[in-house]
């Protein structure tokens, strides 16, 4: 789930997090079902594909683990302050522009959020690869983390 006001990227899962810098951060977040516990602070790499299919691995810092979130959140601060992406929420179909990528990447509205296609690493790699498939002929190029957990 992309989530516009996200400080930081959240993950549900420790093998998101391919390695952890802070394991007993003490701290907690206040959500909507309540206070909720940060059991892990690392870096995670993850791939965010283009319209075209070529996916590139990014290296995310800062990264929260929160076992109760019901869904990952993609982070705009992180990515926009990070590697230049510039997101648009407000046209008929939005999209995230990314630097020195050919094609945008659309988002997709359900009508009660934003959601585009990432996937993560559950082993370190090297921030910056790139992997080309074709993920449009695998129905809708639009997946929520859940149905693209693992690289």
């Amino acid at each position: 789930m992309v989530d516009s006001m996200a400080t930081y990227f959240v993950v549900n899962k420790p093998e998101y997090i391919v390695r952890v810098t802070n394991n007993n951060p003490g701290f907690t977040v206040l959500t909507a079902a309540g206070v909720q516990p940060i059991v892990a602070v690392g870096d995670a790499h993850i791939w965010v594909p283009d319209a075209s299919g070529e996916w590139k691995c990014y290296e995310i810092p800062n990264v929260l683990l929160m076992p109760e979130c019901s869904a990952v959140l993609y982070s705009v601060r992180v990515m926009r302050d990070l590697f230049g992406f510039k997101h648009d929420f407000n046209s008929k179909q939005g999209s995230i522009s990314m630097p020195d990528r050919p094609r945008p990447l659309p988002i997709n509205d359900n009508g009660s959020a934003f959601a585009v296609p990432i996937a993560f690493s559950t082993v370190a790699r090297v921030s910056g690869l790139t992997l080309n498939t074709d993920f449009r002929n695998s129905g809708s190029p639009i997946r929520s983390v859940s149905q693209w957990d693992r690289v």
